[in-house]
């Protein structure tokens, strides 16, 4: 499973689906919708458009205004090639904690527990030129993350053995699904199940992953230090040659 690490919401949806085995996924992050209004800002840019003030003496402004339908939590999704020092941020008219982006989106809370409660979110432009590639709102649907959680415990490794390199137990797994461990990925570490060595990869290019089957199996994790045949190999060899150097050099001394 590829898993989009610069895509925060679609990493959280497809973890989720995937590590509760879900086939026919409901997505715990959904969009919500805003208005957005212009002041001082030139034309309606949206994202991939650069942002302009129209008069330069006066700073311009962006407001997203919604009203959460739940009490869920409410995460501003934002990216773009903005720094600090070109835009404040003020939630309900009180200041609002800003950090440069930089491309790489970012989720920041902006409401909780502000069902039917309108929200506003204004972004003041103090120097334009920058450009937002990224500018959603997103809901958490909390009651189907503990769910999927839930469904992810029931499918834990029952550990029959454990040790630093080696554990092994099973586990009953409800559909075809991703096993995301906490083992940090390494060419080391060798999986089996039901007897035989499966595929491994990297999941949050960190951690060990692998796919596995609908239905209950035995599942092995071994490490072997990485290249450790071949280490030994030339660690005997370089003994071999240190042996033999030495008995020809006795040799010599003794002629």
């Amino acid at each position: 499973m590829k898993v989009p690490t610069n895509h925060p919401i679609t990493m959280q949806n497809q973890l989720a689906n995937a590590l509760s085995g879900t086939t026919s996924p409901k997505n715990i992050f959904t969009r919500v919708s805003y208005e957005t209004t212009f002041e001082n800002i030139i034309g309606s840019p949206v994202v991939y458009q650069r942002i302009q003030v129209e008069d330069k003496t006066q700073y311009g402004t962006i407001t997203l205004t919604f009203t959460p339908e739940t009490d869920d939590p409410i995460y501003l999704e934002m990216a773009g090639t903005m720094g600090e020092e070109d835009l404040e941020m003020t939630l309900n008219g009180e200041p609002y904690a800003f950090y440069p982006v930089q491309s790489k989106p970012v989720l920041m809370s902006v409401a909780k527990n502000q069902k039917g409660q309108p929200q506003t979110l204004r972004i003041t432009v103090k120097d334009d030129g920058f450009e937002f590639s990224k500018l959603n709102l997103y809901s958490l649907n909390t009651t189907l993350l503990n769910e999927r959680l839930e469904k992810t415990k029931a499918q834990e490794l029952k550990l029959e053995t454990f040790s630093a390199t080696h554990f092994a137990g099973t586990m009953d797994v409800l559909e075809d699904s991703t096993v995301l461990t906490t083992i940090p990925y390494s060419t080391g570490w060798k999986v089996w199940v039901d007897g035989q060595e499966v595929e491994t990869y990297k999941i949050l290019d960190s951690l060990l992953g692998f796919t596995i089957s609908k239905g209950t199996h035995r599942i092995e994790h071994r490490y072997t230090t990485p290249f450790l045949l071949e280490g030994s190999l030339v660690s005997l060899a370089s003994l071999l040659l240190v042996i033999l150097i030495l008995y020809k050099r006795k040799k010599t001394d003794a002629s």
